[in-house]
């Protein structure tokens, strides 16, 4: 029994009934099948979370599909939510479909989370987009292009001059990171990027 038959069977067999939660979940997890049979079945409806859990776990398929048939809408999360988990075709799409955007959240989280070709991306495309903060912590994690990235476009999140004591360099970061490391820490250091 497939999830389609499942909700099916119980919207035959129980009186409980049905959620805008549990059809935002259906959304947020690519169950096309079932979100269609609810919605055509169910007076409950869909929120703005269902677009943003499609967004936040790439199903594409379903973004498109909520934007054509229902009346759902959306809101900013949905592109910071596709942001933080790297799905740049989702974000691409929001952009040119969509009209609300995404916030400062966005390029942080995809930052965070080593997403440099949707940093990339939001970057030019929002070219006034700046991580509203940024953790050492971070660092220890994501890959040096995103180290660079950072020292090229936001220079002054990574400097001790600007923010005071709470902020941190590119000492600070390579410090964190392994000792093979230390090749491109030096030639940065000679270079004074």
């Amino acid at each position: 029994m497939d999830n389609a038959e499942i909700v099916q069977w119980l919207h035959a067999n129980r009186t409980e009934g049905c959620t805008t939660d549990s059809m935002d979940c259906a959304a947020a997890n690519g169950h096309l099948d079932v979100v269609k049979w609810l919605q055509a079945n169910r007076s409950e409806g869909l929120t703005t979370k269902a677009m943003s859990g499609a967004a936040s776990n790439g199903h594409l398929h379903m973004v498109q599909w909520l934007h054509e048939h229902t009346s759902a809408g959306c809101t900013s999360h949905a592109m910071d939510d596709a942001a933080e988990h790297g799905h740049l075709s989702v974000i691409k799409w929001l952009h040119t479909n969509r009209t609300e955007g995404c916030t400062d959240t966005a390029i942080m989280l995809s930052l965070k989370n080593d997403h440099l070709a949707v940093a990339s991306w939001l970057k030019r495309t929002f070219p006034l987009l700046k991580p509203p903060y940024v953790e050492l912590s971070w660092f220890e994690r994501v890959f040096f292009p995103v180290v660079l990235f950072m020292q090229e476009h936001y220079v002054d999140i990574l400097n001790r001059e600007t923010f005071g004591e709470n902020t941190f360099n590119l000492e600070d970061i390579f410090n964190l990171r392994p000792s093979s490391d230390a090749y491109i820490k030096d030639w940065l250091q000679e270079t004074e990027v």
